[in-house]
């Protein structure tokens, strides 16, 4: 097999071995085994779209784990860190700036940003907004659908 030409990229390794770490948290290892060899797939193909592959996967993961708070939030990030991986308070931080950033422009500009601001519109933090946030997802659905 070819070597991935963003193997050497640590933050995308890390964000990679995040994902896994948090998707064996409550899948079978068969799927977790499944995850490693789509995306390892993904990377002799296209450093580009395994990147954005890997982030709509992580913001799956944001939103599943989006009910983790307090103790549990503490544990989770704890062994996290234990293991050099970034924590779970961390990404979400910085995934949801991005998304606080698209929000903030009013307009979905691509497939990565509609999904990553359709797993957060039912989120607590996003709550008071999300009047907002479904018209926007409605408002590139029509386009998208126009488009094609």
């Amino acid at each position: 097999m070819a070597k991935s030409p963003i193997a050497d990229d640590a933050d995308y390794q890390a964000l990679k071995a995040w994902c896994a770490y948090i998707l064996g948290l409550s899948l079978p290892p068969q799927l977790v085994e499944l995850f490693h060899r789509s995306t390892a797939e993904q990377e002799t193909k296209s450093a580009a779209r395994a990147r954005s592959g890997l982030q709509m996967a992580i913001n799956d993961c944001l939103e599943a784990t989006c009910d983790f708070r307090g103790a549990d939030l503490q544990v989770l990030d704890r062994d996290l860190a234990a293991l050099n991986l970034p924590t779970l308070s961390a990404l979400r931080v910085r995934f949801w700036k991005r998304i606080a950033q698209t929000i903030k422009r009013g307009r979905i500009r691509n497939d990565t940003d509609f999904h990553a601001v359709r797993n957060i519109v039912e989120t607590p933090e996003f709550e008071p907004q999300s009047e907002a946030i479904w018209a926007m997802l409605t408002a590139y659905e029509e386009r998208d659908s126009r488009d094609r």
